[in-house]
């Protein structure tokens, strides 16, 4: 029977990576991804998966941070959706890992590369067929590199074609993008045959105890559950909220009137679908149209980083 756990999930993906004592599939991973600039010959995994974490916030963005030998910081996250403000965040992120390494009396030279590596199950770019990109601080013009302590890397993970056959030719990173693209529809016997490299066997493992563990099994259910519920309810979100702006426009009869009561009503419903409280009409219809637009896509960032 396959095993039925895909790590594009990201509550799978965290299981699979944030274990210390499976630290060798995170190495492995880590080695593919920067392949021909370093190695990595051991981590220290900083937030380590805990149930805990899970279940005292269903919707908590599950990524994983870890530092190597070298003192390089790395943080990991499986992405579901494309969210707007998912750049904005990882940029963000990154800069926080490499900012809080510096304690008062430090110097600037003892800080540490800050490396962000973000899968996606969707395409963000396609531009390009590239399905690993990296970047980096750099001058568009002269293509000269101003620093390399901050990189992130985007991983599209369907992008990647690669066929079951030429895997046990293929280069560790196409590896990984088939073996987490669809590893949720092989058994332990295919892993074993795909892949030369037992760290992928002791990865599948890890997977198999999922599928066959009824809490493990229930907690990822429940993610997806999470996440295909949020997904919908910022789509309902913004449904009323063009609802609700329309007649409220249409009682008015005034064009401004469509657009500042369509506002108006996706605040409301964002507020509520944040659990915050609600501003009555009253009070938004006497703020400035553009404080109203501004408040409007503050919220829609919060709730969409949820999802991203």
């Amino acid at each position: 029977m396959a095993l039925g756990i895909s790590p594009t999930v990201d509550y799978a993906f965290k299981r699979l990576l944030g274990d210390p004592r499976h630290k060798r599939v995170l190495i492995h991973l880590l080695n593919a991804i920067f392949e021909n600039q370093f190695v990595v010959n051991d981590v220290e995994i900083l937030n380590p998966f805990l149930e805990k974490d899970f279940e005292d916030d269903k919707l908590s963005i599950l990524d994983l941070r870890a530092r190597d030998t070298r003192g390089r910081q790395y943080n990991l996250e499986m992405q579901t959706s494309m969210a707007g403000a998912l750049s904005s965040r990882l940029v963000y992120y990154l800069a926080s890992i490499y900012s809080q390494q510096l304690g008062e009396s430090d110097k600037y030279n003892s800080l540490a590369p800050a490396l962000s590596i973000c899968f996606l199950d969707g395409i963000l770019f396609r531009d390009t067929p590239a399905f690993h990109t990296r970047f980096r601080l750099c001058s568009l013009e002269h293509q000269l590199v101003f620093s390399d302590q901050l990189e992130v890397h985007l991983i599209e993970l369907p992008k990647y074609r690669g066929e079951a056959a030429f895997m046990p030719r293929a280069r560790r990173l196409e590896q990984w993008a088939y073996f987490l693209g669809h590893v949720a529809q092989m058994e332990v016997p295919d892993i074993e045959r795909l892949f030369r490299d037992p760290v992928f066997v002791e990865a599948g493992g890890i997977l198999e105890m999922i599928s066959k563990t009824e809490e493990e099994r229930l907690r990822y259910e429940l993610r997806i559950k999470a996440l295909r519920d949020l997904h919908s309810n910022l789509e309902y979100a913004e449904r009323r909220g063009l609802e609700a702006g329309l007649q409220q426009g249409r009682e008015e009869g005034r064009v401004e009137g469509r657009q500042e009561g369509r506002v108006e009503g996706t605040i409301q419903t964002l507020q509520k679908l944040l659990g915050e409280p609600v501003t009555n009409s009253d009070e938004l219809a006497n703020r400035d149209p553009k404080q109203l637009v501004e408040l409007a896509e503050t919220l829609q960032t919060r709730l969409r980083s949820r999802l991203a």
